[in-house]
């Protein structure tokens, strides 16, 4: 029969009294104290003996889950709001209210609807129309879905319970979800302008997807997407070593060899140093040759070849051209493969095989075409109809 910790270590107290008492019994008895002084010695060694932290942490691991279970079992929400609190029985009937339940659907159809209409402001300049949510509207609005499922989260934690105990707020993952999207709404409304933020609030796009859970077949729908994924794994990790391939292999061809464009100089100059005069041309592109296409650099069709950079490609009577470096890779700085996260977005565009072609043309105009083509046409073949498809 198997001990305790608790027993282990009463044991071995007792069997260090006894040996130091067997050592020591002249001086123990001289002392006119024996017993208590083999007591302090032997609880001197214990104190310092190795497996003493081991049943101090064990004892203090027992006090915790003591704690926790004590919490668990307490039928309070919140350690605070008992069964027969009043605000407790309000939040539980408010939340559990039917007209409710549809006015919390209502915003969420709303909040899919504003994510839809959310363009970037140059996107409604080329359509030649004018933005009809300003930067202080959409901060308006999305304060206000913030604050309504903060407010419904907070009833379900009251009524409820947050995260220990039974049907708590936190025990269904459609919560835990919701619970997600306020915290980035939070953090969203807070730190306006860290790129990290925009990436969190892609979670807001998948909030409408809440809306399937008021309904049997939506929720059908979610738990078979739920027994699915676990079948998938094979073939993610899959994809996802393809994707890493790729981009390992991008970053080696194309890293820092995409911002090369054709300049003009209309001046009938010839400098003895090109870099100087790139350094100048790009500089005062705005002022001399921008325009309302092109206002800061020349467009993804003047792309120019990585060797050729701060070079005379042409030579003319009155107009030169040069290959300088601008700074910005092609689709506005989208499109490179400078580093790693950038590189692996490309390859999975690439891999939709939506739009590959005005990717892999701005490539293949600043790096030989037929290492471009040859790499996309491979991550096309393979990536889009072949790993794709195994989904």
């Amino acid at each position: 029969m198997s001990t305790s910790p608790i027993q282990a270590f009463d044991e071995r107290i007792e069997r260090l009294k006894r040996a130091e008492m067997q050592r020591s019994p002249s001086t123990s008895s001289a002392r006119g104290g024996g017993e208590e002084h083999g007591v302090d010695v032997a609880a001197a060694k214990v104190a310092h003996a190795p497996g003493c932290f081991g049943t101090r942490l064990a004892a203090m691991k027992r006090t915790v889950n003591e704690y926790l279970t004590k919490i668990y079992r307490d039928e309070r929400s919140l350690c605070y709001f008992d069964k027969d609190s009043n605000v407790r029985a309000w939040c539980l009937r408010l939340s559990e209210n039917y007209a409710f339940e549809l006015f919390v659907l209502a915003v969420v159809g709303f909040n899919a609807a504003v994510l839809a209409m959310e363009l970037p402001e140059r996107a409604y300049a080329a359509r030649g129309g004018s933005v009809p949510l300003t930067k202080t509207g959409s901060w308006i609005v999305q304060l206000s879905f913030v604050l309504i499922f903060t407010f419904e989260a907070c009833l379900k934690t009251v009524a409820h319970g947050f995260a220990f105990g039974q049907n708590v707020y936190l025990s269904q993952l459609s919560n835990v979800f919701d619970f997600m999207v306020v915290l980035v709404g939070i953090i969203d409304l807070s730190l306006t302008g860290v790129s990290a933020v925009g990436t969190l609030r892609l979670l807001r796009t998948i909030q409408p997807l809440r809306a399937l859970n008021r309904f049997k077949s939506g929720r059908m729908v979610l738990e078979t997407m739920r027994r699915s994924i676990p079948l998938l794994i094979d073939v993610v990790v899959f994809m996802s070593w393809f994707v890493i391939i790729c981009t390992v292999v991008g970053v080696m061809l194309f890293g820092g060899s995409m911002t090369n464009r054709k300049y003009l100089d209309e001046t009938d100059s010839n400098p003895t140093d090109v870099s100087a005069m790139c350094t100048s041309l790009v500089e005062n592109y705005e002022s001399t040759y921008g325009s309302e296409d092109d206002p800061y650099y020349p467009s993804d069709a003047e792309m120019c070849k990585y060797y050729d950079r701060n070079q005379i490609l042409l030579n003319g009577t009155s107009i030169n051209t040069y290959c300088c470096d601008s700074g910005t890779s092609p689709v506005d700085g989208f499109v490179n493969f400078d580093n790693f996260g950038v590189g692996a977005f490309v390859v999975l565009q690439v891999m939709t095989v939506d739009g590959w072609n005005d990717i892999a043309w701005p490539v293949a105009r600043g790096v030989d075409a037929w290492i471009a083509l040859a790499y996309f046409f491979f991550v096309v073949l393979i990536g889009g109809v072949f790993v794709l498809q195994l989904f």
